[in-house]
């Protein structure tokens, strides 16, 4: 702890402290003599920090440094497709939101992760097709199937179909590089009350907070765009 010099030697040095004024720069080479004049320990005390002068040198070991965990994220894409089938979107609307949630289950690579989660007034007590691997073409027959049993009837609540997702995801596990929602509506969120932006909003921090990102499509004229 008595050491010569610090870690102001510059990075051919050992030491991993800060100088005091018993062993501050023997021969006078560091940066910090040569803007200061004195030792670290001397101008760290002197600014508007509330840190006091060591009375001498440093006495305790080096903290011990803290375990690290790594996370290994995973390259499947996982997908959370999320349906308005509120009763705005009767009659073509839901005709080509279905189309288009067909195709993405077209598209979507063999191996990836997909889900199927409806909305209106409210949620249902699960998903349409539960957020799985695509594996074969019997998956993707189970997915359009969820798709085309949607019946459009009752109020809009975008947070009801987002946190129906976001339980998808968190089952299956947030452990992955590409996890994605694609929100497909044709209006206002409406719903829950008494304040159904304020809620959204809240749901959409969380889906952030884990890296979940939520790509919108617009159906119909009458958007609400805000």
């Amino acid at each position: 702890a008595a050491g010569s010099a610090c870690l102001m030697e510059g990075p051919d040095s050992d030491d991993s402290e800060f100088c005091w004024s018993g062993n501050h720069d023997p021969d006078e080479d560091t940066e910090q003599h040569c803007d200061k004049c004195e030792s670290c320990w001397e101008t760290i005390a002197s600014k508007p920090y509330g840190v006091s002068l060591p009375a001498g040198a440093p006495v305790e070991l080096a903290p011990t440094a803290d375990a690290i965990a790594c996370i290994y994220l995973q390259d499947d894409p996982r997908i959370m497709l999320v349906l308005d089938r509120s009763g705005s979107m009767a009659g073509t609307r839901l005709v080509d939101e279905k189309k288009a949630a067909k195709l993405v289950v077209d598209l979507v690579e063999t191996g990836s992760y997909l889900g199927v989660a409806s909305f209106a007034t409210a949620a249902g007590a699960g998903p349409d097709y539960a957020l799985q691997t695509i594996d074969n073409a019997a998956d993707r027959t189970a997915a359009k199937g969820a798709i085309d049993a949607l019946a459009a009837s009752g109020l809009t609540n975008y947070t009801s179909g987002l946190d129906m997702a976001h339980d998808e995801f968190i089952d299956v596990g947030l452990d992955a590089a590409n996890m994605s929602i694609i929100f497909l509506s044709d209006g206002k969120n409406n719903r829950p009350l008494p304040d159904p932006d304020l809620a959204l909003y809240d749901k959409l921090d969380e889906l952030v907070a884990d890296q979940i990102v939520v790509n919108t499509i617009g159906i119909g004229s009458d958007l609400d765009i805000s």
